[in-house]
């Protein structure tokens, strides 16, 4: 063989023998990428368990990043009572001319409103704390139910003289229960054990979900995350539609998807305090009609897992179920061991 040829045919050896090196590594690092989406519909907590997965791998928030929060707060606050004076509204219930008076301050107040990036201002702060304890407000709270009302209400308003404070600083609870919308496509990276995890948090609300196919590929794992207290709740974006039947239907859908028929699925039934806490006085059959058994956490609980699980209509699938509080999600899934096994199967 000519010189000029061997070298050649040696070169071409070479590069193919590189190619085929970063190829394998490439492989190898894929195969240590663990890939997951929160699925699930809007307000169930998805971007909560980012935030928790946050600050558990990530070290949490710089105190820049919790000081940039505080107008999502100052708004939160402002917005729970807004949605409160929309309750009073909906259902015809009028306040004396006062508390009328406090209210159109509330009601005047927008997300942008530039009175609200460094602070509630003192009128609005006095408007706030005389609505929260009147009568009529707390009469609609307890009726939360049948109107929209963020879960954060309560905890931000009862919150209150804090959060005015001129120096106030949101807590890591604070960043829990702020409330804003996701839209699009939310990503964060960790390393654990030599694993790269990739955590995909996506839009909840119909306009969304049709977002999601793009970031189907790979994927290791679904955490699906439905609010189990939210079963007398109507969407925000479709009244006449049950929060609890359309995650249902979301379920089934996402379980039966022949793109997911080797993914690994994990059911979280989120919020299980408020859930705990309401059974006690609305019945499941607000929203199952047929159900017969004893009006208690334990039994109401079990029903819906199982409306839950018969949904997929493969019965090898298995469907890992965890019910959990809003605020200690991560309690569940301190468990690694576990679920690094369920992600690697």
């Amino acid at each position: 063989m000519p010189t000029s040829m061997a070298n050649d045919f040696t070169r071409a050896m070479e590069i193919s023998r590189k190619i085929d090196e970063e190829l394998n590594n490439e492989h190898r690092l894929m195969e240590k990428v663990i890939k997951l989406l929160l699925l699930g519909p809007s307000e169930s907590g998805k971007s909560t368990v980012l935030k928790q997965m946050r600050i558990i791998h990530l070290n949490g928030f710089t105190m820049e990043e919790l000081w940039s929060r505080r107008p999502l707060v100052f708004y939160n606050t402002v917005q729970s009572m807004a949605q409160l004076l929309q309750g009073l509204k909906r259902f015809g219930i009028k306040m004396g001319l006062e508390r009328d008076v406090d209210a159109n301050i509330i009601l005047s107040l927008t997300a942008n409103d530039p009175c609200l990036v460094h602070g509630i201002p003192e009128k609005v702060y006095l408007a706030l704390k005389r609505l929260w304890v009147d009568e009529k407000v707390q009469y609609i709270y307890e009726r939360r139910s049948e109107y929209y009302l963020m879960d954060c209400a309560k905890y931000f308003l009862d919150e209150l003289d804090r959060i005015y404070h001129p120096e106030y600083v949101p807590t890591i609870t604070d960043i829990l229960y702020s409330r804003m919308e996701t839209i699009g496509v939310t990503e964060i990276r960790y390393n654990y054990k030599n694993m790269e995890f990739r955590i995909f948090d996506v839009g909840g609300q119909k306009t969304e979900r049709r977002k999601w196919i793009h970031i189907f590929d790979n994927v290791n794992s679904i955490f699906f995350i439905a609010a189990i207290s939210e079963y007398d709740q109507q969407m925000r974006e479709d009244l006449s539609t049950n929060r609890m039947h359309d995650a249902i239907e979301l379920f089934r859908n996402i379980g039966n998807n022949p793109l997911f028929s080797k993914v690994q699925i994990i059911l979280f039934l989120n919020k299980k305090d408020i859930f705990a806490e309401k059974i006690l006085r609305v019945p499941l059959t607000a929203c199952f009609p047929n159900y017969r058994y004893k009006n208690d956490y334990k039994n109401a609980a079990i029903y819906i897992t199982k409306k839950f699980e018969q949904q997929i209509r493969d019965k090898q699938k298995m469907i890992y179920t965890h019910l959990c509080y809003r605020q200690v999600f991560f309690e569940t899934l301190k468990r690694q061991e576990q679920t690094r096994y369920f992600l690697k199967r």
